[in-house]
């Protein structure tokens, strides 16, 4: 049901996102390539047209491919303005490749290839590579460690790792002892190891710069320098788990209860330490790095094991933002048959026809357009801001009907695991709004480059060919925004400020109601037991009453008295029920003047626990008589 929901909410047709096999073969030289890449031999023959199906096709397949390790592309405005893109793969970090892209990074554009984006998937593996690119842009070498960071070290967490441990020695000594085959044996030699040297101390353990981003979900950065702007940020992406992906392909609903429900010891002590305080979605870090020459650079964290379809959803940005720079026939079917398209969510400002005098999304404004919509992956934040919340509002929703229901104290349990998760979810949010708040208030550059550019007379129209100029001045920090990305970033402010975040205090505002009303459900029931208890205790005592003038005229008959032997069994009777009779009418009258009659109530109860059919064959007669007169 979720897989179903993200896909169509989103609107992306995930068939197209399919990828597709990829040729064994590159490309020959023979292929046409562009003059600007003649003078690196190395470098030549891998770039291609991004505009041609094949390579379209190709580079397609390599975004939603996990073994993708980089790509570069190179674009600039629409083919009708003398604009191109082209496209390279999985570069290596070779000497040569490295020397080749040093040599590549300090020639000059033109104003064709305006925008150069370098994409790196786990870029601890590629670190020459990433050195050479960092050493180009005057990345310290401490900012350059930190985005070669290798991910966090997988703990796996098991209740008892003494023991286990303990087992797995004990197993090894018998499968020698017995002369098992040697694989086995050091496989179990292995594990033993392996559980040996995993028992490592709280505090020595999560030193890494990627340790701490897994464990601080709101954790972020932001770098300036004289020819860079750099951001880096955990983004969280709302994919389904595999069995609610095979449940939506069947048709079936998927139970969310489950999934939520609260794991705690037997003695309703809820379990902190298994990762149930971080909001559900796969969380994957990303550095973001604007240069002065309209390079951007994203490095991404290596994604783990993910199926297919996880892999579209997370990747589904990049691939809409990738697709927006070719203008190749395929792609722009794509594009057309998009579902999102009358929305205007995949619609981007890239390689499009301007009209005369609109310099709003120009091709100068390309590389800050690209830097934010790689920043403004919106579809993470869209299930949560188009279901309201959702999935904490849907659970809460549960959590209400199961209170009304029955109460219980293991609803604050899990309300408080919903409330550790929401406050993580509303921090990633806020570090959001400040990474934006950051970037517009270093924006001293841009602003002066735009008051210097007012005084200038009117350009002539600029040529294709023509260098493309340097973004801001090198020796103030940071790197000026275009006015178009400037307008674009204080509207994702306000969406962050009024939709996600407004959503998290209303789910937050909601689950203070529900503890509040599950206290107050608690005391109503605890205050109607009592009362019942009194209740019985008043009808008990009453009863007791009863007996009270019967052990007095058994108690009067059974005496050894004279002129007691005429008396008979009807006489006994007689007193007896007089003075029954006089003790109910007293009681009723007690019980009328103090409002403690009883019996209504008790009756009620009984007949509905002893008498149900009665009740069944009213509801059936009543029925019948109603649907007569409707006919």
């Amino acid at each position: 049901m979720m897989a179903g929901t993200a896909a169509h909410s989103t609107g992306i047709q995930l068939s197209n996102l399919a990828p597709s096999p990829r040729p064994a073969n590159r490309p020959s030289n023979s292929q046409p390539t562009h003059q600007y890449y003649d003078s690196f031999p190395t470098l030549c023959s891998k770039f291609r047209d991004l505009d041609t199906d094949g390579v379209y096709e190709e580079c397609k397949a390599a975004v939603m491919n996990e073994a993708t390790r980089n790509f570069i592309i190179d674009f600039g405005g629409a083919a009708e303005e003398g604009g191109a893109a082209w496209c390279t793969l999985d570069l290596d970090d070779s000497p040569a490749t490295v020397e080749a892209v040093k040599g590549l990074l300090g020639k000059e554009r033109p104003r064709e290839l305006r925008t150069r984006w370098i994409n790196i998937f786990s870029p601890h593996t590629q670190q020459p590579l990433v050195r050479a690119i960092a050493q180009h842009y005057g990345l310290s070498s401490r900012h350059t460690s930190a985005l070669m960071a290798p991910p966090q070290r997988v703990e796996t967490v098991q209740k008892k790792p003494v023991q286990h441990q303990q087992q797995m020695l004990e197993r090894l000594r018998n499968s020698l002892h017995r002369g098992r085959d040697v694989e086995n044996a050091a496989q179990d030699t292995n594990e033993a190891t392996r559980l040996a040297g995993g028992n490592v101390p709280p505090g020595r353990a999560g030193q890494g710069y990627m340790d701490l981003v897994s464990s601080v979900w709101h954790w972020h950065a932001v770098e300036w320098g004289g020819r860079f702007m750099c951001i880096g940020f955990n983004l969280l992406h709302q994919i389904p788990e595999e069995d609610e992906v095979s449940s939506a392909e069947n048709g079936e609903d998927t139970d969310y209860e489950d999934e939520w429900e609260w794991s705690g010891d037997k003695d309703g002590k809820a379990s902190m330490d298994k990762g149930e305080n971080y909001p559900q979605g796969k969380r994957l870090w990303s550095w973001l790095v604007l240069c002065d020459d309209g390079t951007v650079i994203a490095l991404h964290e290596p994604t783990g094991k993910v199926s297919v379809d996880q892999m579209k959803l997370i990747r589904k940005n990049m691939f809409t933002v990738f697709r927006s720079l070719s203008q190749s026939p395929k792609a722009q079917d794509e594009a057309k048959n998009s579902y999102d398209l009358n929305s205007g969510l995949e619609e981007m400002p890239f390689r499009r026809i301007h009209t005369k005098g609109d310099k709003r999304e120009d091709v100068d404004s390309a590389p800050s357009l690209l830097f934010y919509y790689l920043f403004d992956d919106w579809y993470s934040s869209l299930g949560l801001v188009v279901g309201r919340g959702y999935p904490y509002s849907i659970h809460m929703s549960n959590l209400r009907q199961e209170m009304q229901r029955n109460p219980k104290l293991s609803h604050i349990s899990r309300l408080h695991r919903l409330a550790r998760q929401l406050a993580t979810l509303k921090r990633m949010y806020e570090t959001k709004k400040i990474i934006i708040d950051n970037v517009l208030y270093r924006q001293e550059n841009s602003l002066s480059n735009r008051s210097s550019s007012q005084l200038q007379p009117p350009p002539t129209p600029p040529d294709p060919h023509d260098p493309a100029p340097t973004l801001g001045d090198p020796n103030i920090l940071g790197v000026p925004l275009s006015p178009t990305a400037i307008a674009k970033f204080e509207r994702l402010r306000d969406r962050v400020k009024l939709y996600a975040l407004g959503e998290i205090e209303d789910c937050l505002a909601e689950k203070t109601e529900l503890i509040s009303m599950t206290f107050n459900l608690l005391a109503m029931r605890e205050s109607q037991a009592v009362e019942r208890l009194s209740r019985v205790a008043i009808f008990l005592t009453k009863f007791t009453f009863l007996f009270l003038p019967l052990t007095l005229i058994t108690g009067y008959f059974s005496m050894q008295l004279k002129d007691m032997d005429d008396y008979t069994q009807a006489h006994f009777w007689a007193a007896s029920g007089i003075f029954v009779a006089l003790m109910i009418l007293i009681l009723y009258m007690v019980g009328k003047s103090t409002d403690t009659l009883e019996t209504g109530v008790i009756w009620k109860s009984v007949k509905e626990m002893w008498f149900p059919c009665l009740g069944r064959k009213k509801k059936k007669k009543k029925g019948g008589k109603g649907g007569r007169r409707s006919y």
